[in-house]
Order: structure tokens, then sequence, then C-alpha cells
């Protein structure tokens, strides 16, 4: 993913490696239709929700670089 300079990104890469796995785990044992991935930022947790196979994802942010950044990841 490329973080817009003045856009919020975990600054500590283990914490955001361990956060999304987590995250990913309990995507897989839900199983849910939808995930609204709210301050969405760049994008990561719709990422990680739609490579687990959830078919609607929408991502919500009012950070514009972000936003374009997440179009683009």
């Amino acid at each position: 993913l490329r973080m817009p300079r003045d856009s919020f990104f975990q600054v500590n890469p283990a914490v955001a490696d361990q956060v999304t796995e987590t995250v990913m785990e309990k995507l897989r044992l839900l199983d849910p239709r939808y995930v609204i991935d709210l301050y969405c930022g760049v994008g990561v947790f719709a990422i990680a929700a739609a490579q687990c196979g959830v078919k609607n994802v929408l991502g919500v942010d009012s950070d514009d670089p972000a936003i374009r950044a997440a179009h683009r990841g």
C-alpha cells in the first residue's frame, strides 16, 4: 500500500500486521456478507476483508489522499 504523507497509518509495522491478521482470522470465522470499514484510511481492513472473500466491502473516510490511495491499493 502507498500511504499519503499526511494521512494516518499505524507506524509500528509489527502491530499493524498483528492487528490485520487478527481481523482476518475473525472475518474467516464469521464469514460475513458485508463489511463496512469506517475511517478506513488507505483501506487496510477493507482490503483484508476482500482477501478473505467478503463479497461486499465498503470503505468510508473523509481523507481524500487516503481514499485515492485505497482505490489504487
